[in-house]
């Protein structure tokens, strides 16, 4: 049935054995290309139990922008907003739009998603941790607004990135501002090596231009590997050591944990 497997149609048949009784040409088949049009493949036993709901949410979203693949991620990420009551995704959608997400722009769909995956009381938490670390209300919701993603990370781990790009690396606030994706990124695997390796060719003078630390962290792996580490074949073994060296450790975590406003890195 319109590349349904037999399994998902053995679970719509016992969920729903009226449907036996259904006109295939007129109702089954229109409602199924439909679904499927919208990204709802291998949804058949979930969607065939809350099928009017899931109409009827799916066109809303539709009607705010969300649109293919936005809402194929928002099944994926929060499928629960489409069997809700409508009234109650308008209210989400109406808070979204209400922090500064618009109606038909790219960003409704991410705002959306992590505003509607926590509580207000964890959201408005997670909005007081950044500020903790020194950011303006207005800031902090600047931040939110340019990577709603940002607040999926659990409060000690959003404080514990900030610090290590406030102290550790001394990023200026603005950028943090202006360019919260690089919150984003593992410290671990990305932020660190990278921030050593740059601050190795700077000590070296073997740099003609300063790179931002911006393009520096965003630059494809590949594309970075090439042009700050293998480009300098006399230093490339250094540069490696510093790419791949030991994690700054735990030890710097746990002060940010427990002493957040007073830390102190060498």
């Amino acid at each position: 049935m319109n590349g349904l497997s037999e399994s998902q149609i053995q679970s719509m048949i016992s969920l729903k054995p009226q449907i036996l009784f259904s006109s295939v040409d007129k109702t089954l088949k229109p409602k199924i290309e439909y679904l499927q049009l919208l990204g709802f493949q291998g949804y058949g036993r979930w969607i065939i139990s809350n099928q009017q709901r899931v109409f009827n949410n799916a066109a809303f979203l539709k009607s705010c922008g969300i649109v293919g693949s936005q809402l194929s991620f928002l099944l994926t990420h929060n499928a629960s907003l489409f069997v809700i009551r409508e009234s109650q995704l308008r209210s989400y959608v109406s808070w979204a739009v209400n922090l500064g997400f618009s109606i038909n722009s790219g960003m409704l769909v991410h705002g959306l998603r992590t505003t509607t995956s926590m509580s207000i009381g964890k959201f408005e938490n997670k909005l007081e941790v950044i500020q903790s670390c020194g950011f303006s209300k207005d800031e902090t919701m600047q931040m939110f607004r340019r990577s709603p993603g940002l607040l999926s990370r659990s409060e000690e781990r959003l404080k514990f990135k900030i610090q290590v790009c406030l102290v550790k690396i001394m990023l200026p606030k603005s950028l943090l501002v202006n360019s919260p994706v690089i919150l984003m990124l593992s410290m671990e695997k990305r932020v660190i090596p990278r921030w050593r390796v740059r601050k190795l060719l700077v000590s070296k003078n073997l740099l003609n231009e300063n790179p931002s630390s911006l393009q520096v962290l965003l630059l494809q792996e590949k594309k970075f590997l090439k042009k700050y580490i293998s480009k300098f074949r006399d230093n490339e073994e250094a540069l490696l050591e510093a790419y791949k060296g030991p994690p700054f450790g735990r030890c710097f975590y746990i002060i940010v944990i427990i002493k957040s406003s007073t830390i102190s890195v060498s």
